[in-house]
């Protein structure tokens, strides 16, 4: 059925229930995706069961209300729904509504006046209104009667609740499990509601509604949506706004976006500026935020006047700073105990006036969510220095929207500078120009040079003073990316430049680089001892190790490291430096243990592997290193499964075991167990897994294809008779790069490789290896038990061989009988 429209043709901004329908639905222009989503919902349902129930969430402003108001619409104006679900919209402030039983009453009085079915609900609010008071028993007959006259006309209600939170406050523990448990059961209704904050009901395990709507949110508005909106707006307003908005988003697109971005996206905001720019385009980003503030001054003002005494600080606090800032620093800043402010800051983000920021430790970092609030705070309440700050942030954000040659701008403003130029001016657009990332150091150098002199010229020294200089973090992070570039010797320079302006960490820069770019140690060695004596404990770590690795001064390394310990707040890095210089270098296995142990206090939790290297290798303690590799497995460390194996293996003689630990590896994507697992069923000679082991074989090698994971598929192709696939694997080994170091380190196994091809027969391949990789010098044994068998072929070269050789060729021939019979 078409809906009634309202008289006034004017769209709400605060308040969108009261727009006419036409307006707000050619003004709809944003939230399309969340609405499609819910009006399926709606639509493709009869209600013959209990429905899903929602919850749209989002900053005040973000569009709910109005998205509320269009979902009411769409289901009046419904041809196929309107004959049996009845929408009732429940406005923003319900000041009539404290508890359950006033809410069905004013269900009830809706459905009572509702242009078309009040027939059907006449005299309910009465009926209701005699039911004898009676904790919650008087809100379940409120609800029968209702319930009763919608099943009499087969009718059912569909319930559009703004600020369902703060509705939900006024309803006793009581009401909201009686409530609960209707909507839970009952077939008759169903809520959409809308919230600016989060709803302890939902996010509570204690309480009744605890996950139980399904919670959609209202992001921030993106370039696009922000343009159509404004678009939108323009075509309701007329073909003047029409034009000047056009004409603002063709030449001014960087202001708009500008705006965009500092509002946060939120289409109330964006709305008020349409106001602004229909007047056509004019004055900065500067003035439109202006002007946008102070139409936002309202809703703002109110929001601090809601805060609660022990609040208004603490927003204060978080406002002023700006960036993220800590608990510890807001109580400095407030002096208000931390406990307090924790307590507080939980209430503020479900209010969703601050945001957490989480970090890696349990020291978390809080700003204002809404960042057009934080702006709005800062020119009103802000002090003179603040709002410099904020004029700085819009001038910055401006030109990096503009498409314009930022390196042009800075030719023009050096160029341009004279006796009439307009002072506070000048210094704004310096201060902007030094504050753009995009520009280079030395152009932002060039640009300060000049504004100091046109200054200085000028004979004003409050302008000079207020001329913000080239940071020394500036400098610092030019230094570096100098040094991403190769450019030594100039991130070198403006790594001194920074230190010039007591960033300190450039030392540490110039240390890293002569560490381990330029390789001259003395150097390095000298700047990190100028880090440390600073306080850049990050420098500790790296002197340790240099001494450690490059003047192989273990004793200083020992020094070094423990003095990281006691700076470095990264204690677990060092901790494990410490370790794996008391493993490796001092032999000294105990203290390694410590250390590691200390690494795992300290969360480096993949210390308990190294843990269970040393029980199982230097103090053959399988007890322990179980424990350690089980432990490394807890914290996420998976390939530890692939330690138990061999530890169940080959310490325990635990088969069963060990096979479980390799195949819990592979589950997780530890590719080494598949040749692991196929060599114990080689080793073991378990004759009924052999196929099943070249499978496991050959997925180790499509993981990894190095010389481990081949030399089992060589082993396992042989013993399956799979003779080509032995012979390829072989060459591959062979092709592979370092092979003459492979072979150094891996002589053993490459020997029982040959002998297993002997084995099986394979003379002429292993004799066109012998000669094609020179392998004879090095398994001259081999070479002769080779001859031996090709004795047909090579009558006389069996007869050269020593009589030092004749014993252990006659072993290597028995040897390869044997393999012959185990893996025949």
């Amino acid at each position: 059925m078409p809906t009634v429209p309202y008289k006034n043709e004017i769209p709400k901004k605060y308040n969108p229930q009261n727009t006419s329908t036409a307006v707000l639905k050619s003004t709809f222009a944003i939230r399309l995706k969340e609405f499609k989503r819910l009006w399926k919902a709606i639509s493709q349902s009869d209600m013959a069961s209990p429905e899903q129930h929602y919850i749209i969430q989002g900053v005040r402003g973000a569009g709910k209300t109005t998205l509320l108001t269009r979902l009411y619409i769409e289901v009046e104006e419904s041809d196929s729904l309107s004959p049996w679900l009845i929408p009732i919209q429940l406005k923003e402030e319900e000041y009539g509504i404290s508890s359950l039983f006033s809410f069905w009453l004013r269900i009830a009085e809706d459905l009572e006046e509702h242009p078309l079915y009040k027939t059907n609900f006449k005299d309910l609010t009465e009926t209701i209104e005699d039911i004898e008071p009676e904790e919650g028993e008087d809100a379940k007959a409120a609800f029968n009667l209702l319930n009763n006259a919608l099943n009499e006309h087969q009718q059912k209600i569909i319930i559009f609740i703004d600020n369902i939170a703060e509705l939900f406050d006024h309803f006793s523990d009581m009401d909201l499990a009686i409530l609960r448990e209707i909507l839970s059961q009952k077939a008759n209704i169903r809520i959409i509601g809308g919230s600016a904050i989060s709803l302890e009901n939902f996010y509570d395990h204690k309480q009744p509604f605890y996950q139980f709507f399904n919670v959609i949110t209202l992001g921030k508005l993106t370039q696009k949506e922000a343009l159509d909106l404004l678009l939108a707006l323009a075509e309701v307003a007329g073909e003047d706004a029409v034009k000047q908005i056009t004409l603002a988003i063709e030449e001014q697109p960087e202001k708009i976006e500008s705006i965009r971005r500092l509002t946060g996206g939120v289409p109330r905001t964006m709305a008020l500026l349409f106001d602004i720019l229909a007047e056509g385009p004019h004055g900065t980003t500067f003035g439109y935020l202006d002007d946008t503030l102070d139409m936002a001054s309202p809703i703002y003002k109110h929001r601090m006047d809601d805060l609660s005494k022990q609040q208004k600080p603490i927003v204060h606090a978080i406002a002023k700073h700006w960036d993220a800032i800590s608990v510890k620093e807001i109580a400095q800043k407030t002096r208000i105990n931390s406990k307090t402010i924790s307590a507080q800051l939980t209430q503020l983000q479900k209010q969703w006036i601050i945001e957490k920021v989480p970090t890696d430790n349990k020291n978390h970092l809080y700003r204002i969510q809404e960042r057009f609030f934080n702006i709005w705070y800062l020119m009103r309440y802000g002090r003179r220095r603040d709002k410099n700050k904020l004029l700085w942030l819009t001038r910055f954000i401006e030109m990096w929207c503009t498409k314009e040659d930022l390196t042009e701008r800075v030719m023009q403003f050096s160029s341009g500078l004279s006796k009439d130029a307009y002072l506070p001016g000048t210094l704004a657009y310096t201060s902007a120009l030094l504050g753009c990332k995009t520009l280079s150091i030395n152009e932002k150098e060039q640009i300060y040079q000049h504004a100091h002199t046109f200054f200085e010229q000028q004979n004003e020294p409050n302008f000079l003073n207020s001329l913000p200089e080239i940071e020394g973090k500036e400098y610092a992070l030019h230094a570096i990316d100098c040094m991403d570039n190769e450019k030594f010797e100039e991130a070198i320079k403006y790594a001194e430049k920074a230190i010039s302006k007591n960033i300190f960490e450039a030392y540490y820069i110039i240390a890293y680089l002569y560490h381990y770019e330029l390789i001259d140690i003395k150097l390095a060695e000298k700047n990190y001892l100028k880090a440390t004596k600073n306080n850049i404990d990050i420098a500790y770590f790296q002197l340790a190790s240099l001494y450690k690795i490059d003047l192989k001064n273990f004793t200083k390394a020992e020094q070094t490291y423990l003095e990281a310990i006691e700076h470095d707040d990264d204690k677990a890095h060092s901790y494990m430096g410490l370790a794996d210089l008391y493993e490796v270098n001092f032999k000294n296995y105990s203290r390694a243990v410590q250390m590691y142990i200390k690494a795992t206090e300290h969360g480096d939790h993949s210390a308990y592997l190294h843990l269970g290297h040393l029980y199982r290798d230097k103090f053959e303690d399988f007890s322990k290193a179980e424990q350690a590799y089980l432990k490394a497995i807890k914290y996420g460390y998976h390939r530890a499964y692939l330690y138990l194996g061999y530890l169940y293996l080959y310490n325990d003689y635990n088969f069963a075991k060990a096979e479980h630990a390799y195949l819990q590896a592979i589950e997780r994507n530890i590719y080494d167990a598949y040749s692991a697992i196929a060599s114990m069923h080689f080793s073991l000679e378990l004759v009924d897994k052999k196929s099943q082991a070249l499978n496991y074989a050959k997925q180790g090698v499509s993981h990894n294809e190095g010389f481990d994971s081949l030399y089992i598929l060589v082993c396992t192709a042989l013993w399956n008779n799979e003779l080509d696939i032995a012979a390829s694997s072989m060459e591959k080994i062979f092709s592979l790069d370092s092979w003459s170091k492979i072979l150094e380190e891996n002589t053993k196994e490459t020997f029982l490789l040959l002998i297993l091809f002997l084995a099986k027969k394979q003379t002429h391949l292993v004799d066109k290896w012998f000669k094609e990789f020179d392998l004879i010098e090095q398994f001259k044994p081999l070479h002769y038990a080779l001859m031996f068998l090709m004795k047909e072929e090579y009558p006389n070269e069996y007869l050269r061989m020593g009589s030092e050789l004749e014993e252990t060729v006659a072993e290597v021939l028995a040897e390869i009988e044997k393999l012959a019979i185990t893996y025949q």
